[in-house]
C-alpha cells in the first residue's frame, strides 16, 4: 500500500500521450428517470427511460435522445422488467426513491423512506430506511433494512440516516454499497450539528464493512475535519465549527450537507473516495479509508475543487477558498454529485482521469452572478490531480489543488439536486434536478438534458412534474 501511494504523481497528465488518440465506441444506453420522493407519498412512482445513441459526439448534434415508449419493441425488450418499473409505493416499503437509484450487475438498487411519520431532526433529502434490490435476471427483490445497518455501523450515534445518495462498486468479487450519511454531532454543538459520514455494506448480505482502521464508519469532521479558522489550516482539512444553528452568516446551516459519494480505484492503482458538499460548495477527494488505515493516509484529503467558505468562531464568513478555479473572485454557490471518468473525451482534458460535478449556481465573490441571466446551472469536469500534504515543500496555498477543468452551461437552473457525466468531447448528460423553466421550454423541464460546452442542448421530459437527482441510472446495451 505504501509503495503504491509513493507512486502518486504531481499531475494526472503524465504519461498519457497514448490516450490522445483514443476513440469512444458507438454507444446505446438507457438513462433511468426515477422520481424523487421528498415526503410521504409520490404521485409518480414509475421509472421511465430515455434512449441515448452516440458515437464520439463533438456536440449535442451528434447525440440522439428520445423517451422509450411501449411500442418501441426492441428497446422495451432490452430493458426487460425494468421498463416502466414500478417503484415501492406503501407506508411499509416507502414511496419513490430517496433520492436516486443505481443499476449494477443486472440489479436495480432503490433506497426508500418509511419513517416520514417518525420524529427526526435531519435534513430534507434524508433519510432512506430501506434498500430495495431488484434482480432483473430472476425478477426478484430483496430488501435491506438500512436503519439496522446504520445502527450496527454507528451504535453510539443516536440520530442518523442514509442521506441523498449512495454508490455501488465491486472489489475482489464482492459488491459493496457505499451510503452517504447525515447524523447529529453533539461534539461540534451541544444542540446537535448536522454533520456527515459514510457507511459501506455488503450488497448481498447487508453486513457492514469496517474501515481499514476497524471502525464501522467514516466520520467526516473527525477524520478529515478541523476546528481551525485560518486560511492555511483549512486547505488540507475541511473546516467545521461549534457555532449555533446556521452561524452569523446563515450559510453554515449544515456541516456541510453532503450530497454525493463515490469510491473508485484510479489508473495509478490508488483507491480514492470523493464526497460533495452543498453548503461548502465543493468536491473533496481523499484516500479511501476502507483501503488505507490512518497511518497510511486513509481519509487524508488529496484534492479539493470548489470554493468553500472560511468561517470565524460564530459562523461568520471571513473569506473563500478557490480550489482549482482559475479566477480568485470566482466561486460556486452549491454543488451536487460526482461521476468518475477514467479517460476524458473532452479535448482540453483528453485522456486524463476526471470527475464531473454538477454546479447548481455560479457567482463572483462580490455577489454578482457570473452571467447577467440568472437562470442557469453548470456542469464542471475537472482533472483528478491528487497532492499529498506530506509531499509539499514550503508554504501551502489554494494553488496546491490547481487543475484543468471545463464548464458547460445548462439551459435551466436547479438550485437543488442534479448530477451530470461526460459522454463526448465537451458533451455531458445531466438530470434536471428540481428545475425551473428552461430556454425554449413552455414550462418547467423535468427529465434529462444533453449539453455541450458551446451552448448546445437537447432534452427529454418525463411528462409530469418531478425532480430527478442525477443521470447515473443507466443500462448500456451496446458499447
Amino acid at each position: 500500500c505504501s509503495s503504491r501511494l509513493g507512486t502518486m504523481k504531481a499531475t494526472a497528465a503524465g504519461a498519457l500521450a497514448l490516450a490522445l488518440g483514443s476513440h469512444v465506441k458507438a454507444t446505446t444506453e438507457y438513462v433511468g428517470m426515477a422520481p424523487v420522493a421528498l415526503c410521504c407519498s409520490n404521485v409518480n412512482s414509475t421509472i421511465k427511460w430515455a434512449k441515448l445513441q452516440y458515437d464520439s459526439p463533438q456536440s449535442v448534434d451528434d447525440v440522439s435522445m428520445a423517451m422509450v415508449e411501449a411500442d418501441m419493441v426492441a428497446d422495451v425488450e432490452a430493458l426487460g422488467s425494468w421498463f416502466d418499473f414500478q417503484l415501492p409505493e406503501s407506508k411499509d416499503d416507502g414511496y419513490g426513491v430517496v433520492l436516486t437509484a443505481r443499476v449494477f450487475d443486472e440489479k436495480l438498487y432503490m433506497p426508500t423512506e418509511t419513517s416520514w411519520w417518525d420524529d427526526r431532526d435531519l435534513t430534507q433529502g434524508c433519510c432512506a430506511s430501506r434498500m430495495h434490490v431488484h434482480d432483473r435476471s430472476t425478477n426478484t427483490t430483496i430488501v435491506h433494512d438500512t436503519s439496522d445497518i446504520l445502527n450496527t455501523a454507528m451504535p453510539d450515534v443516536a440520530t442518523k440516516g442514509n442521506s441523498h445518495t449512495f454508490d455501488v462498486s465491486k472489489e475482489d468479487g464482492t459488491t459493496w454499497v457505499t451510503l452517504d450519511v447525515q447524523y447529529l454531532n453533539y461534539t461540534l454543538n451541544a444542540a446537535g450539528a448536522k454533520a456527515d459520514g459514510v457507511v459501506v455494506f455488503d450488497a448481498e448480505t447487508g453486513v457492514v464493512r469496517n474501515t481499514a482502521d476497524g471502525a464501522g464508519w467514516y466520520d467526516t469532521p473527525a477524520t478529515s475535519g478541523t476546528l481551525a479558522m485560518d486560511e492555511t489550516s483549512t486547505i488540507y482539512k475541511i473546516q467545521h465549527g461549534s457555532w449555533d444553528g446556521a452561524g452569523d452568516s446563515g450559510a453554515a446551516f449544515e456541516q456541510w450537507h453532503q450530497n454525493g459519494v463515490l469510491r473508485w480505484t484510479g489508473r495509478d492503482g490508488v483507491s480514492y473516495m470523493a464526497i460533495t458538499h452543498y453548503a461548502h460548495h465543493e468536491a473533496v477527494i481523499m484516500l479511501d479509508p476502507w483501503v488505507y488505515p490512518t497511518v497510511e493516509g486513509g481519509g487524508e484529503v488529496v484534492q479539493r475543487f470548489g470554493s468553500p467558505g472560511i468561517y470565524n468562531a460564530t459562523g461568520g464568513v471571513t473569506g473563500y477558498h478557490h480550489f482549482g478555479l482559475d479566477e480568485s473572485t470566482f466561486f460556486f454557490d452549491a454543488v451536487h454529485n460526482v461521476h468518475y471518468n477514467p479517460s476524458s473525451t473532452t479535448e482540453k482534458l483528453l485522456g486524463q482521469e476526471t470527475l464531473t460535478l454538477y454546479v447548481n449556481q455560479v457567482y463572483y465573490e462580490s455577489g454578482t452572478i457570473i452571467h447577467p441571466e440568472t437562470d442557469f446551472s453548470f456542469v464542471a469536469e475537472f482533472v483528478i490531480n491528487p497532492q499529498r500534504q506530506q509531499d509539499m515543500d514550503g508554504p501551502i496555498t489554494d494553488a496546491v489543488f490547481d487543475t484543468d477543468y471545463t464548464l458547460a452551461q445548462l439551459s435551466f437552473i436547479s438550485t437543488q439536486q442534479g448530477g451530470a457525466r461526460n459522454i463526448g468531447n465537451g458533451v455531458y448528460i445531466s438530470s434536471t434536478g428540481i428545475a425551473s423553466t428552461a430556454i425554449n421550454q413552455p414550462g418547467r423541464l423535468d427529465g434529462m438534458e444533453v449539453v455541450d460546452i458551446d451552448g448546445g442542448h437537447i432534452s427529454v421530459d418525463y411528462g409530469t412534474p418531478n425532480s430527478f437527482y442525477d443521470s447515473f441510472i443507466r443500462v448500456v446495451v451496446e458499447e
